[in-house]
């Protein structure tokens, strides 16, 4: 992944770390300085939370998949909502920006949280 190097927050982001936090953050985390996007229901957590822990360690939580986007998180679709094909809008651009060749990886939640928590 092209990971950024400096960890630095644009303003409008979800989640905004405190400098304290930012101190504590391990730069060796696998999601250190990736940018990640939510997308389906989250079990085991809200989806704030989830941005939340990802920023807390060094990850940079966006809204939607964009050409930044290094991770997307698939959690429980509502296929009422997703139709028959089961996928959603942000799963859909992911898959068409990696046939343009963009390094994204798609993973559960539960890997999510066990890399969380390494």
């Amino acid at each position: 992944f092209k990971r950024k190097k400096s960890y630095q927050y644009k303003e409008n982001l979800i989640y905004q770390p405190t400098e304290e936090e930012k101190a504590a953050m391990n730069p060796d985390h696998y999601f250190y300085g990736l940018y990640f996007c939510f997308t389906g229901k989250l079990e085991r957590m809200t989806r704030k939370e989830a941005n939340k822990a990802t920023a807390l360690v060094g990850g940079i939580p966006e809204k939607g998949v964009t050409k930044h986007t290094n991770i997307l998180v698939v959690g429980e679709q509502d296929w009422r909502v997703v139709g028959t094909d089961g996928l959603s809008s942000k799963m859909k651009k992911a898959q068409t920006l990696l046939e343009k060749g963009q390094d994204i990886e798609i993973m559960t939640e539960n890997d999510f949280i066990r890399l969380l928590e390494e």
